[in-house]
């Protein structure tokens, strides 16, 4: 079994996902169309319990960010949210910062 709490492992799940060989989308094309039912259906709910719960113009801290989907989601909903993020995964940082 491996052992999922590690960099290394995220870092190559991510740069698989970032090469397009474990995503059939781009999470970034996918934030302007929040519609999208491939990804939104699954966590429509969750993202709309989240962003009632925390004031607009809050700051937010995301341990575990992974590809950054629910962090640009939330800036989205509100301009006024800073949003600090944070992962094991230096490639799923370098994705969000570009």
């Amino acid at each position: 079994m491996k052992n999922l709490n590690t960099p290394d492992y995220w870092d190559k799940t991510y740069s698989k996902e970032i090469a397009g060989k474990g995503l059939k989308f781009d999470h970034r094309r996918m934030i302007g169309r929040i519609e999208n039912p491939f990804y939104f259906r699954d966590y429509k709910f969750i993202f709309k319990a989240i962003n009632r719960l925390i004031p607009a113009d809050s700051s937010v801290l995301d341990v575990g960010c992974g590809m950054g989907i629910l962090d640009r989601l939330l800036k989205k909903s509100s301009a006024k949210r800073k949003i600090i993020a944070f992962d094991l995964s230096s490639k799923a940082i370098e994705y969000n910062i570009t």
